[in-house]
């Protein structure tokens, strides 16, 4: 076995076998490990040298602001412009890997110079990548629930779905956007009918949209008394008091005010 490079020769061969072997593999590892740590150490120092040339950049500016604010009858530039950003200004990443795509095959029907139609295919293409949310649609479930006997008491019983709800005829993600659009965004119930028959063609009174709010009111009725409780429990609550809210005072001497949002 060939010995390391800092251990002589007649040393090793002194050592064992086995013990060669583990000496190996530990210095194997260790200088793997000293690489892993001189590339880091030299991505930190690129990126330092990045950050001081950066705030470098950033005293200039102020030097040069300064300098134009103090002198009134200086011509002021037009900070609209690419070279005054002080900005480097961001783009959207690509789409994740294994992304399934729409695709849009678009070839130009005449030249965009000379206005031209005799045109002739290169092979090259430039993607165009653009995300949008999915066309609105209604989309329809049918619950069958079969009939079974039981044999023990000879009645006839049906299960349920998992997102099935007993006497509706609407979904729960309807419900739950009926309450997001109320409880959350504060639309009123007549903007929450028309957002639902103007983008998905679905039609519910009034009445419809006020049970579905009582409905999303008892189903989050457990989260917002164990949020409340743990206000309570707490020793200082403070905050700013926003638009809507009201200030209710737990009974008890020297209690803290708490801030509640009306949600349904």
């Amino acid at each position: 076995m060939i010995p390391p490079a800092t251990i002589p020769e007649p040393i090793w061969k002194t050592v064992p076998t086995e013990a060669q072997a583990a000496i190996s593999a530990l210095v194997g590892s260790l200088e793997q490990r000293i690489a892993e740590l001189e590339a880091e150490n030299a991505e930190l120092r690129r990126r330092r040298e990045q950050l001081e040339h950066e705030l470098q950049k950033i005293h200039q500016r102020k030097k040069h602001t300064q300098k134009g604010r103090n002198d009134p009858k200086a011509t002021r530039a037009d900070r609209r412009r690419k070279e005054h950003r002080k900005h480097p200004g961001s783009f959207r990443p690509e789409p994740p890997p294994g992304t399934k795509f729409t695709e849009h095959d678009v070839r130009p029907q005449q030249c965009s110079h000379c206005g031209a139609k005799d045109l002739e295919p290169t092979g090259q293409f430039e993607d165009h990548f653009v995300a949008d949310i999915p066309e609105p649609k209604i989309e329809w479930h049918r619950y069958r629930r079969h009939v079974y006997r039981c044999r023990c008491c000879e009645q006839t019983c049906q299960g349920r779905g998992d997102l099935e709800l007993p006497g509706s005829h609407i979904g729960p993600r309807a419900r739950l956007l009926t309450c997001y659009s109320r409880a959350h965004l504060g639309i009123s119930l007549g903007k929450t009918q028309n957002l639902l028959h103007d983008f998905f063609g679905r039609t519910v009174s009034r009445a419809g949209l006020l049970g579905q709010l009582h409905w999303g009111g008892q189903l989050f009725a457990p989260v917002v008394e164990e949020l409340l409780e743990l206000l309570r429990q707490s020793p200082v609550v403070q905050g700013e008091k926003p638009a809507g809210a009201s200030t209710a005072r737990p009974p008890g001497p020297g209690a803290s005010a708490i801030l509640v949002w009306p949600c349904f």
